[in-house]
């Protein structure tokens, strides 16, 4: 028997990225076990079939019919006689860079490998750039006269994309030695076919961070340009320019949301020896920040009434994250001006909306319910609502209602003169 065959795959946070990395390698013949503080409300969810549902559609395998341990006992990797460790666990803490459940995870590491020759520890979760290198120089201090081999291989998947998945997306990935690189390329290989070596696994971390602070910075240039020519329409000009071969199309909108790009240029910044050389990161961090605040605030100044209804508090069609959605800071505005706010996502129920956000479910599937909106704002893209866009023009057409559109859905009703002066798509100079 090789190592790789007795060896077990062992994948510390099961959320998106660690719960994928445990079905493709499960289902490559690897030996996985999931271990996660958070375990038994994950299985519970996994058995009654709720678990992480919208990724189903993203796997470039069939539906997957795998078998997965997950629990919160470290202890249990004891079972395998080797192990390679991959880190998958949130990075990030009320829009902010924390590594508190990185430093749990090494330890634990430590605990479990004290007996073993050799170490293997892969680093999947974001960095801010130079803790890799604190993590390499702990394992070495605290595992004396064993071989370490250490890599970092940031996830950079899109789950609502199926052509964007483990298997073909390029994998960046850096290590401390060759050694090490010829075993990670082999463990990477058995689930991805593009992988791209970087020269270290310094420069693997921060090329993470680097490429969301980028398209971080383009994203604010597409809502700086919708806010200083509100007479243009800005959407049209960005697509246009997309059609350059070299340019990527965005849009105006809320603003980002997600793990990645709201947190990327705060990672580079809080590195930074000298960040006041990184002002437009910086810019970019002040003014995103800022956009969801301005935006709720425009919005107050155009309705008539105080029944807000708002579609998606997830930062992306058919995800359900919401984390740093900028609807979510709207929806504090909103409160604040003694608004009435009411919320219908399509991986919420009632119970969860009050529970999360203090505020009613928004019903509108119910056309009374709906049409009694004095604004409804579309925040999200989820298919149901793209499906429902006939539905949802409808009750525009019966009601009084203002739209504040940020996905673009009911585009069609910026043609009908009759309730044009209703449609706000943001980007657009009815905005």
């Amino acid at each position: 028997m090789t190592e790789f065959e007795s060896m077990g795959i062992i994948v510390w946070g099961t959320g998106y990225l660690g719960y994928s990395d445990m079905i493709y390698y499960t289902a490559a013949g690897c030996h996985t076990l999931g271990i996660d503080i958070n375990a038994a409300s994950i299985n519970a969810r996994i058995k009654e079939g709720t678990y992480l549902r919208d990724l189903v559609s993203w796997y470039v395998m069939d539906t997957p019919k795998v078998s997965l341990e997950i629990t919160s006992d470290h202890n249990r990797s004891r079972a395998f006689k080797s192990r390679v460790h991959f880190i998958c666990v949130p990075t990030e803490k009320n829009g902010r860079p924390w590594d508190e459940p990185l430093w749990d995870v090494i330890s634990k590491i430590m605990e479990v490998e004290k007996e073993a020759d050799r170490v293997n520890v892969l680093i999947e979760s974001t960095l801010t750039p130079g803790t890799a290198r604190r993590v390499m120089e702990s394992l070495r201090e605290n595992l004396t006269g064993k071989k370490i081999r250490f890599g970092v291989a940031p996830r950079r998947d899109w789950f609502v994309d199926r052509d964007k998945n483990l298997t073909e997306l390029a994998r960046v990935y850096g290590t401390e030695s060759p050694e090490s690189d010829a075993f990670f390329r082999e463990i990477l290989g058995k689930v991805c076919s593009n992988l791209v070596v970087a020269s270290s696994y310094e420069i693997a971390e921060m090329t993470k961070s680097v490429e969301n602070s980028l398209r971080h910075i383009c994203i604010m240039a597409a809502d700086q340009l919708a806010d200083a020519f509100p007479e243009m329409d800005i959407r049209e000009v960005l697509a246009l320019a997309g059609t350059k071969w070299n340019i990527e199309t965005y849009r105006p909108s809320f603003g980002p949301g997600g793990y990645c790009i709201p947190l990327s240029s705060k990672y580079l910044i809080s590195a930074a020896k000298n960040s006041e050389k990184l002002s437009i990161f910086s810019e970019a961090t002040a003014y995103m920040g800022e956009r969801p605040y301005k935006i709720a605030r425009e919005i107050i100044g155009k309705i008539n009434g105080p029944r807000i209804g708002i579609l998606g508090t997830m930062y992306e069609g058919d995800i359900g994250v919401d984390k740093e959605s900028p609807v979510l800071r709207m929806m504090q505005v909103f409160k604040e001006n003694g608004l009435q706010v009411f919320v219908h996502d399509v991986f919420l129920d009632e119970e969860s909306v009050k529970e999360k956000y203090g505020v009613q479910w928004f019903d509108f599937i119910d056309p009374a319910v709906l049409q009694s909106t004095d604004c409804l704002i579309i925040n999200t893209a989820h298919s149901k609502y793209i499906e429902m866009a006939d539905f949802l023009a409808k009750a525009v057409r019966a009601g009084e209602m203002q739209i504040f559109d940020n996905t673009g859905i009911l585009t069609a009703l910026r043609e009908d003169p009759e309730v044009s002066e209703k449609y706000h798509l943001i980007g657009t100079p009815e905005w």
